[in-house]
């Protein structure tokens, strides 16, 4: 994931030389639907594995920090997808 090398993004790699999980989310949202959005919301348990480069991305000093999906025992889980659409379960 690249992340703005500021003092929010820099935190991460407190997480990475800590083994921290982190829990990632990946939303998307289109129109309503009667009262609710579509939607599509992936959430992942993540454990930074590595951190690369300094670089500047359109002007920005950013950083790249790969991870893995981990299981997370508070969680119960590693992965949640949820859907919304008009489709009957």
């Amino acid at each position: 994931m690249l992340l703005e090398a500021d003092a929010a993004g820099m935190a991460e790699l407190t997480a990475l030389r800590n083994g921290a999980t982190r829990f990632l989310r990946i939303e998307a949202t289109g129109p309503t639907i009667t009262t609710n959005p579509y939607s599509f919301v992936i959430d992942t348990a993540v454990k930074w594995t590595d951190m690369g480069n300094f670089s500047d991305e359109d002007g920005v000093y950013a950083v790249e920090f790969t991870g893995t999906a981990v299981y997370d025992a508070a969680w119960t889980k590693f992965t949640e997808v949820k859907v919304v659409n008009t489709l009957a379960t």
